[in-house]
């Protein structure tokens, strides 16, 4: 499978917001309750202005997204250290390519993106997203009532410490 990573452009803006609402749509119409659902165009657009959100295509098609803002522990303030830190957040694949390791290549690139030595971070809605998600070797660190959700915290120390 021919696959790449690249930064999103102002020129596949839109292409990558829609992959991120036709996830969101399919995800819904599954009966599954994801955090993604609550991310707007607005940080969307703030994510790009600081050139963290990132493509994954296959054969010229977007079949991927994700994005690597640095923020805070805001939702999570017992582990918040006072620096900020790498989220991955926004990860979505198009429903038409599922099931082919779209995510899974996504968080390889996202953890050679950061780099050696960081962590990446993630929170997502329990269930089903967390035994994924420490199979790409994240670990559980917390859990949250948050916006109706029980929300899992997760790190991946990509061979650091924080």
């Amino acid at each position: 499978m021919n696959l790449t990573v690249q930064p999103v452009t102002a020129e596949t803006f839109e292409a990558s917001w829609n992959v991120l609402t036709d996830a969101v749509a399919w995800t819904k119409s599954q009966g599954r309750r994801q955090r993604i659902s609550n991310i707007t165009i607005q940080n969307y657009m703030n994510w790009q202005s600081r050139a963290v959100n990132f493509a994954v295509c296959r054969e010229g098609c977007i079949a991927g997204v994700f994005s690597l803002p640095v923020q805070s522990f805001q939702s999570w303030p017992s582990h918040d250290t006072g620096k900020p830190v790498v989220w991955l957040r926004a990860l979505a694949t198009h429903p038409d390519f599922r099931g082919i390791g779209i995510g899974r290549f996504a968080i390889q690139s996202a953890l050679v993106e950061i780099g050696c030595g960081a962590n990446l971070y993630l929170d997502c809605v329990a269930g089903f997203l967390p035994g994924y998600y420490q199979e790409m070797g994240f670990e559980f660190l917390d859990e949250q009532r948050t916006d109706g959700y029980e929300i899992v915290l997760m790190r991946h120390s990509n061979h650091g410490q924080d």
